[in-house]
Parts: structure tokens; sequence; C-alpha cells
């Protein structure tokens, strides 16, 4: 019951990623996407973060020091990615008593199969998952 609750917040959450217009959503593609990529060299993109791991609130210090981890990993690797904030679709309608926004980072051609391995490193139960032409999907962890 938890898994399919979490997989709808998930599929509902709008992520905003610098540099784009518009929000993604999953499902809903949009051309503006596809510039976006092209514009940054790449043709698939995944918008991942590192707060709350397993999606269990944490302090807002230990998220912070989790994505600040996780930039300089993706650094260090050589990994290109811009910031990004996942807003949950009850956040939009009432911030007040809402799940927060998780920062985010936009991670440019990264493969799926390492894709799956960040969530996994990162205790994350999904990410979101957008190629040129194609509508953005939800990415689910190996572990989830």
């Amino acid at each position: 019951m938890r898994r399919a609750r979490l997989v709808q917040q998930y599929t509902q959450t709008h992520y905003e990623v610098q540099g784009l217009r518009k929000a993604l959503h999953v499902g809903l593609h949009d051309a503006g996407t596809d510039r976006f990529l092209a514009s940054h060299g790449a043709t698939c993109a995944a918008v991942l973060s590192a707060y709350n791991p397993g999606s269990m609130h944490v302090l807002p210090t230990e998220n912070r020091h989790n994505q600040e981890g996780m930039e300089r990993n993706l650094q260090e690797e050589g990994y290109r990615f811009v910031h990004a904030v996942g807003k949950a679709a009850e956040w939009i309608a009432d911030p007040e008593h809402a799940w927060p926004p998780d920062v985010s980072v936009c991670i440019f051609d990264v493969s799926m199969q390492d894709l799956n391995a960040m969530m996994v490193r990162y205790r994350q139960n999904a990410a979101l998952w957008f190629c040129i032409e194609g509508a953005p999907s939800l990415a689910l962890s190996p572990l989830f």
C-alpha cells in the first residue's frame, strides 16, 4: 500500500529544472525539453535528489549534507548537471501542510545502469528519466 501511494506521489511531482521554462511531469512531452537537452549536448537526462532517503523525512541539515555529498561525487565522477527541485503536487496546492520540495540535480547523459546505481547509493526510491522526443518517465530504484 505504501509503495503504491509513493509511486503515485512521485508521478504527480512537478520537476523544475534550471534552464527549463516549464516543469517536467511524468508522461507529458514538451518540445522545450528537447531543445533544453540539445543545448546541453545531451540526449537523455535524469532528475535525482539525495533528500529524504527512502522517502523518510530527515533533518534539513542531513538533507543538505546528503545533497552536497552527491553533487560533489557527481562532479568528481565527471557528470554534467544543473540544479533542479521536485515539488509534490500537494505542496503546490498547500505549501504549509505538505512535503517540502526536494533539492535535486538534472544529470545529463547518465545511463540507466548508472542511474540505478545512484538511486541505490543515495537510497532513493525513484528518479525522473527523460530523453529527446520522449515523455519523462519514472525510474524506480532496483531496491524499491
